[in-house]
C-alpha cells in the first residue's frame, strides 16, 4: 500500500467513524424523545429532545451534517415519532 493509499484509507475510516458517532447522537435524542419513563432525568431529556429537533437550530443542522443526514429528513422522522410514539428507522 502506498503512502497516498494509506492516507486515503485512514481518512475514509476516520470519516465513517465520526459519521457513526454523530448518528448515534441523533439516535439517542430519538430514544429520549420517545421515552415514557416517569423518572425526572428522563423527563428533562425528553423535553430537551423535543426542543432540539428543530430545523432552525444551528446545532441540530450541524449534527445532521456531521452524521451525513438531511436535517429535514431527520426532523420529519422525529415529528412522526412524536406523533405516534413509535421508533422509525433512519
Amino acid at each position: 500500500m502506498t503512502k497516498s493509499e494509506l492516507k486515503s484509507s485512514y481518512l475514509e475510516y476516520e470519516y465513517l467513524t465520526f459519521r457513526g458517532l454523530w448518528r448515534r447522537v441523533i439516535y439517542q435524542a430519538i430514544l429520549d424523545l420517545k421515552s415514557l419513563s416517569k423518572k425526572e432525568m428522563a423527563k428533562v431529556n425528553r423535553i430537551k429532545s423535543v426542543l432540539w429537533f428543530n430545523l432552525s437550530r444551528e446545532d441540530f443542522q450541524l449534527i445532521c451534517y456531521y452524521a451525513d443526514l438531511d436535517p429535514f429528513f431527520v426532523w420529519e422522522k422525529s415529528q412522526k415519532i412524536k406523533k405516534n410514539n413509535t421508533l422509525i428507522p433512519l
